[in-house]
């Protein structure tokens, strides 16, 4: 992978592979791949 970033892509699919422990595990991706690469304070989640 292009300038080292290998190990992140790994990690970030890892991350799409572990059980959801939310009853929404898309949100729960999200999440997760925002904290890693330091977004996480970029959005918030609005209801409808």
């Amino acid at each position: 992978m292009a300038a080292g970033f290998w190990s992140l892509v790994k990690e970030l699919i890892a991350f799409t592979s572990v059980i959801s422990r939310t009853s929404d595990p898309d949100q729960e991706i999200v999440d997760g791949w925002a904290e890693k690469l330091g977004l996480s304070r970029w959005y918030v989640w609005k209801t409808p």
